[in-house]
C-alpha cells in the first residue's frame, strides 16, 4: 500500500466517478481503475461497489477512505512543517463559510489574505455547518467560519468575532421595545430566514416561535427580508 494509492482512493470518494477522478489525477480511467483492483486485492477487500451509473464506498471502504484521509493528511503536513521552520507560507487553504456569513466576510478577506500570502493556493466553498463538519472531519476542508455551537470531536472552534441581534420593525408596527425577546413576536407578522440560516437550534433562536406570527415567508437573504417588510 502506497501514498499514492491512497490518494487515487480518495479522489475516487470525492468524484464517485472514474473518469472525473482519473482527469484529476492525471492519468486515464483503465490505469486508475487497474490500481484500484490492485489494492483492493492487496487488502483482499472491495473498496468500492461499482455500476455502470455509480461508484459508491462499500463500508468497509468508508472506514478505509478515513483512515486513508487522516493518513494523506498528516504526511502532507510534513511539507507544511517545513515550510513554516523556513518562514515560508504556500501550499493550500481549503476553506469553507456559511452562505449567511460569506457576503459580509468573505470580499475583505480575500482581498486580505492574498496580500499577504500571495503563495497560498486560496479555495473557498459555501456550505451549511452539517456538510462543513463532515468536509472537516474527512480532511476534505482545513477550516471553516461558521455560527457557533457546533462542537464535535477533532475539531477545535476558535470564537472569531460577536455581533448583536437586530430587529428591522415597520414604521407602522406598535411593539417598539428597547429590548426585544421572542415573547414579543406573539402578535406579530413574523418573517424569518430559511430553515438552514436562521439558528434554530440555538437557545436564543428567534424561530422557536415560527408558528406564532400570522404568517410567515422563509426568504433566503437578509436583503429580501429588508424589502419585504419595507413594502409590507
Amino acid at each position: 500500500m502506497t501514498l499514492q494509492q491512497l490518494k487515487y482512493i480518495i479522489a475516487i470518494d470525492i468524484h464517485r466517478n472514474f473518469a472525473r477522478a482519473a482527469a484529476e489525477l492525471g492519468i486515464t480511467q483503465p490505469t486508475l481503475s487497474s490500481l484500484l483492483q490492485k489494492l483492493e486485492n492487496e487488502l483482499d477487500v472491495r473498496i468500492f461497489e461499482r455500476s455502470n451509473k455509480n461508484v459508491t464506498p462499500t463500508a468497509i471502504g468508508n472506514k478505509i477512505l478515513q483512515q486513508a484521509k487522516k493518513a494523506v493528511n498528516e504526511t502532507e503536513r510534513i511539507a507544511e512543517l517545513v515550510r513554516e521552520e523556513k518562514g515560508v507560507v504556500s501550499g493550500s487553504l481549503n476553506l469553507s463559510v456559511g452562505p449567511t456569513i460569506a457576503p459580509y466576510i468573505l470580499p475583505k478577506f480575500i482581498k486580505t489574505y492574498t496580500s499577504m500570502f500571495p503563495q497560498v493556493k486560496l479555495s473557498i466553498v459555501e456550505l451549511k455547518a452539517e456538510a462543513m463538519l463532515n468536509n472537516l472531519q474527512t480532511g476534505m476542508l482545513d477550516s471553516g467560519i461558521a455560527i457557533s455551537g457546533h462542537i464535535h470531536d477533532g475539531i477545535l472552534e476558535i470564537p472569531l468575532y460577536t455581533e448583536p441581534f437586530w430587529v428591522y420593525i415597520a414604521e407602522s408596527c406598535w411593539r417598539r421595545l428597547p429590548v426585544f425577546k421572542p415573547e414579543n413576536l406573539e402578535h406579530e407578522q413574523m418573517w424569518i430566514m430559511k430553515e438552514s440560516q436562521c439558528l434554530r437550534d440555538s437557545a436564543f433562536s428567534f424561530c422557536k416561535s415560527r408558528n406564532i406570527g400570522k404568517r410567515i415567508y422563509e426568504a433566503g437573504s437578509i436583503e429580501t427580508l429588508i424589502r419585504i417588510i419595507d413594502e409590507n
